[in-house]
């Protein structure tokens, strides 16, 4: 079922009576979302935004179970261009709008520029918890909005091909429990104070990580539990398992290239792992982390289908979830694939079979 349907189907039930309509609204208007690419006359998040600037009192209290907002394809709304002064008096009713929702826990903004009144929307919300950019730049923050963006304490933070060296300067990282970025972001990070409870780290480096830059990363998040590295590595130099054994000693949850893994892997009671890509290399998934011995820590696997084989049920007797991404042979079919993933582990019924295929 579309997510279309499913809001309609909602919007419908909460009109039987006051019950459903009680339990329903808080999830039919938690998100807003702003889209400059909106090519409708009067899109809904339009008129619900002037709707809240008129006083509208039903808008008032809609506005009070928003806990998401998304803005996408804002530029800075100045009075470049032909168009300029209708983006923008657009962009300037909807952070006046903004400003009286008070509840917004996440903002996610995309190709969007921050500028002086973004700045100080941002400084407005005082709940804000997540904080996630891509393809953002940010102006210089406005001196007396400094006190209010440095009082956020973010719990998730991301940030990807963005220009956010003003943010990070601003930033408290104190309470910060999960990341995403590139390594120039996690340096940015790591200078704008103490990461010293992040639990959750990915790293999406566009390009290759050499090894010791990445140690040099990872000796500086001690307390990180889950992590996940989207790059390929480079230049191993000879590094070998036991210069990894201190880095990330709380780690239980690990996703990166099949040749990190059979580096941080070993001697570690990890209990999700996921592979990423099929790298030519001769490792050995279930050596690396199986050993000779069952693995009866391990309850989530994702790896790719090419390196499955029959004796996963043997080596993760444990196993809850397992996931079989299909790389090498895009046309199986999906029953295909169900056979097989059942014929992994048939003993094991509370196996949640899913398959993820990759054109």
């Amino acid at each position: 079922m579309e997510p279309a349907e499913c809001t309609l189907i909602l919007s419908r039930l909460s009109l039987v009576c006051n019950f459903f309509c009680t339990l329903l609204r808080p999830r039919l208007f938690s998100k807003l979302e702003l889209d400059g690419c909106d090519k409708r006359t009067n899109p809904p998040s339009t008129a619900f935004c002037r709707a809240l600037l008129r006083g509208n009192t039903h808008a008032q209290r809609l506005a009070a179970h928003v806990h998401t907002c998304m803005i996408s394809f804002w530029s800075r709304g100045d009075s470049e261009g032909s168009n300029g002064w209708v983006e923008a008096a657009f962009t300037t009713m909807y952070h006046r709008a903004l400003r009286l929702v008070p509840n917004i826990e996440v903002l996610l903004l995309t190709h969007s520029m921050v500028d002086r009144r973004m700045w100080e929307v941002v400084g407005g919300f005082s709940k804000l918890k997540t904080l996630q950019v891509s393809n953002v730049s940010f102006q210089d923050a406005p001196a007396k909005e400094v006190e209010h963006i440095a009082a956020l304490r973010l719990l998730n933070f991301g940030v990807l091909r963005s220009r956010a060296s003003s943010l990070f300067r601003l930033l408290n990282p104190s309470a910060l429990l999960e990341f995403c970025g590139d390594c120039n972001s996690l340096e940015a990070l790591f200078a704008s104070g103490s990461v010293s409870v992040l639990e959750t780290l990915t790293i999406s480096e566009p390009r290759a990580i050499k090894m010791r830059p990445l140690m040099n990363i990872l000796s500086k998040v001690p307390s990180v539990h889950s992590f996940t590295i989207y790059s390929l590595i480079t230049e191993n130099n000879g590094v070998t398992p036991q210069d990894f054994s201190a880095l990330l000693p709380n780690l239980r949850s690990l996703t990166c290239p099949l040749s990190l893994m059979a580096l941080l892997a070993p001697g570690r009671p990890l209990t999700s792992v996921g592979v990423l890509g099929v790298e030519n290399i001769p490792l050995n998934l279930g050596a690396i982390l199986g050993s000779h011995e069952p693995n009866i820590m391990i309850v989530e696997l994702s790896i790719p289908r090419t390196i499955a084989d029959n004796n996963l049920a043997i080596r993760f007797p444990c196993l809850r979830k397992l996931v079989l991404r299909n790389i090498r042979r895009p046309q199986i079919s999906a029953p295909e694939a169900a056979v097989e993933l059942k014929s992994v582990n048939p003993s094991n019924h509370s196996i949640q079979q899913q398959l993820n295929l990759y054109p």
